[in-house]
């Protein structure tokens, strides 16, 4: 996911995809507490058009126009927690609304529409749960990529904003390919710890399905580096607390 333009990183929320790295910073359940305590979260960020009033000051520089953005992005997250770790719940989702940008200093505005090519899922999302019982501890995480275009939006799709001057409008190559879409792409992580006094011990398997990336991409670089490419990965360790 690209970032908002003009947005600090505390106003964008956290990232799509807050999966801890594998076995090293995952967090551990601790033994629950006598007492219970629920704890709701919502955060909601909407940013539009950022760059509007940006782009009616800035005239071309030696025939360059600057770089504009267009962009609008809602993030959500939804975290229930408690002081008893019974079980616990976190969710973050982000649905990109417009993302375009306006880069022809000879058509000003002319939109090259960025949303839904590759590497801008239009929604996006990662589900975090854990469940404690005793000393075990169970966590699963899902993961949610939504559909994008392999080639540039406007030769598989309408867009009327990348209408030419001429009159042509999109899609400019529509048979360019059988298949234009990656679909929509899930990926599952499971992880079970045993904690006994200062002792971790944990075992997991991430893309339990062993999801590769779709249509032959290669999961690495701009773009398709959205996707893991790795296949099904088991690990195990262990942690010891020195507190």
């Amino acid at each position: 996911m690209s970032p908002v333009p003009g947005a600090t990183r505390a106003d964008q929320g956290p990232s799509a995809d807050p999966s801890p790295r594998r076995g090293l910073d995952a967090p551990r359940f601790a033994h629950p507490p006598s007492r219970l305590a629920v704890r709701y979260q919502l955060d909601v960020v909407f940013a539009h058009d950022v760059f509007r009033e940006e782009r009616a000051r800035h005239r071309p520089l030696n025939g360059v126009e600057p770089f504009h953005v267009q962009c609008a992005r809602l993030g959500v997250r939804v975290v229930s927690s408690s002081r008893r770790p019974i079980w616990r719940f976190f969710q973050v989702a982000t649905y990109v609304l417009e993302r375009t940008n306006f880069i022809d200093p000879q058509n000003p505005n002319l939109a090259n529409r960025v949303l839904s090519e590759l590497g801008e899922p239009k929604f996006s999302g990662t589900l975090i749960t854990g469940y404690t019982l005793g000393h075990f501890d169970l966590r699963y995480t899902l993961r949610y990529i939504g559909s994008m275009t392999v080639f540039a939006f406007e030769d598989t799709h309408s867009f009327p904003g990348a209408c030419l001057p001429s009159g042509a409008c999109p899609p400019f190559n529509s048979d360019i390919a059988d298949r234009t879409d990656t679909g929509a792409t899930w990926y599952h992580d499971v992880r079970l710890g045993y904690t006994i006094n200062k002792y971790n011990f944990y075992v997991g398997v991430d893309n339990v399905f062993n999801r590769l990336p779709p249509l032959g991409l290669t999961g690495s670089g701009q773009g398709s580096g959205i996707f893991t490419n790795t296949g099904r990965f088991v690990y195990a360790g262990a942690t010891l607390d020195l507190q």
